[in-house]
């Protein structure tokens, strides 16, 4: 059995990009989350279902 050194590991670029990605994962998300509360404090809020008619 030999013993390699200096071999590279093809786990580390996925680690590293997962780790770039949740700065901007937790942003978007931060900023959805203040959008909905602000929308929904307001006026005219945003609302997701359909309204019915009481035809």
């Amino acid at each position: 059995m030999a013993v390699k050194r200096g071999t590279p590991l093809a786990r580390w670029p996925f680690i590293c990009v997962i780790l770039l990605l949740l700065p901007p994962l937790f942003a978007a998300l931060r900023s959805s989350v203040f959008e909905t509360s602000r929308w929904m404090e307001s006026d005219h809020p945003r609302v997701s279902e359909e309204w019915e008619d009481d035809e």
